[in-house]
């Protein structure tokens, strides 16, 4: 029996399940040019030099020297992929908060983000690979999964194991006196 219960309680290290998956598509709130921020299904993105002044259902901004950070609050994340709708002329360099780097040239359509560097991190940022190249740039929306956790059904599945092993052994080693 002792074996049985530690088998099960190794089993809940490897069964996991992402809390869901995200997608910031930046329609929920109004930003502009002076915000500077927008907040999203617990996360922040941020742009140095703000953001473009016409809301346009997704990220928009001009690209020279501007800093877009994109971060949670206070849980990881893994970043999975995101659309750029138009080409980003100037292209893109992405850099995740392990250090992963991923640049694009003047490209639309899906970037994918593989990789461990990629995985379990707090932020990530992104930024013109150009400089002094004033070109509106858009994201359409970036598609993350949360960190992964242990499925609730796993853990109710291992207490209620646990029940049945626990009254099985006490009946096994239970003693019927019959007078």
């Amino acid at each position: 029996m002792k074996k049985v219960l530690q088998v099960m309680f190794l089993s809940l290290f490897f069964f996991k399940a992402y809390a869901g998956t995200i997608r910031l598509d930046y329609s929920d709130d109004f930003y502009d040019s002076s915000s500077g921020s927008y907040f999203e299904d617990g996360f922040t993105t941020t742009a140095t030099n703000g953001f473009h002044s016409v809301k346009m259902n997704d990220l928009a901004w001009y690209e020279t020297d501007n800093l877009l950070s994109i971060s949670s609050e206070g849980s990881l994340f893994n970043l999975v992929y995101l659309r750029l709708p138009h080409r980003a002329f100037a292209g893109l360099t992405f850099e995740s908060s392990k250090g992963g780097l991923l640049s694009v040239g003047s490209i639309s359509g899906y970037v994918f983000f593989d990789g461990d560097d990629w995985q379990g991190i707090d932020s990530f940022t992104v930024r013109t690979s150009l400089s002094n190249f004033d070109i509106l740039t858009r994201i359409e929306s970036i598609v993350l999964d949360t960190t992964p956790v242990a499925e609730p059904s796993t853990l109710i599945l291992f207490i209620f194991c646990c029940g049945v092993l626990v009254l099985s052994e006490r009946r096994k080693n239970s003693v019927i006196v019959i007078s």
